[in-house]
């Protein structure tokens, strides 16, 4: 079983690291990297969803969809991919087994936060360090936030290009996970039900917008015994 893992704002193949040793050993984690971050910074960032869903649909076209596989996103990587899960669906292509999203409420609850890209940089900085996701030795060194101020502007324009278009439920069940600090109520969350013909499981943790960090050995759990029993834990 293949878990393809999306990135949140700023992420890469490193994100999620300390989540693969919680998964069952039949589970291959696999990244993937979207241009401007990791392996791919030589390219230019990109900042509008669609072109972002674009660039995961043509990598992942490439492998083979006949192998059972699934999806894991936090934040940005849930809302790339429930639109990349459409599109294969669109395209007629095998479609993943389970879809797993954490930090982000459903695609039909507008995004209470707009213009985050366009912060004066202290503001900026003081929003990325409200988040919780930066350490604040990261925040504060001037050579690491040169290079990753960017990209991080550029992914919250990406989100924040996103516009919600309603569709017929997708035949793919949905877990998400979210945490009780978050700036989302229970009920924005759960309304990930309207985008699955199965039943959604909803899972709280105890931390903010990036409580998967302390966390990830019961992700790992949820993503395992999900898939392993081929249904929602």
């Amino acid at each position: 079983m293949n878990l393809y893992c999306l990135p949140f704002a700023g992420g890469s193949s490193i994100s999620y690291r300390a989540m693969y040793s919680h998964l069952d050993a039949y589970i291959s984690p696999r990244f993937l990297e979207i241009p401007g971050h990791g392996s791919r910074a030589r390219e230019p960032l990109l900042k509008e969803i669609t072109s972002i869903v674009d660039d995961c649909f043509e990598t992942i076209r490439r492998e083979n969809l006949e192998e059972p596989y699934a999806f894991y996103g936090h934040s940005m990587g849930a809302v790339i991919g429930y639109l990349l899960t459409r599109k294969i669906f669109d395209n007629a292509l095998p479609l993943p087994e389970h879809q797993f999203y954490s930090g982000r409420q459903a695609p039909a609850v507008p995004d209470k936060t707009t213009g985050r890209h366009l912060l004066p940089r202290d503001q900026f900085f003081s929003m990325l360090e409200d988040f919780e996701g930066s350490p604040k030795e990261v925040l504060i060194n001037e050579e690491l936030m040169e290079y990753f101020e960017p990209i991080l502007r550029a992914d919250f324009q990406a989100c924040e290009s996103f516009q919600y278009q309603q569709f017929s439920p997708l035949p793919v069940a949905i877990s998400v996970m979210y945490g009780e600090r978050e700036a989302n109520s229970y009920n924005e969350f759960f309304a990930w039900q309207r985008e699955t013909r199965h039943e959604l499981k909803i899972y709280a943790f105890a931390g903010g917008h990036f409580f998967i960090f302390d966390h990830y050995a019961r992700i790992g759990e949820i993503i395992s015994s999900t898939l392993r029993l081929g249904c929602p834990a």
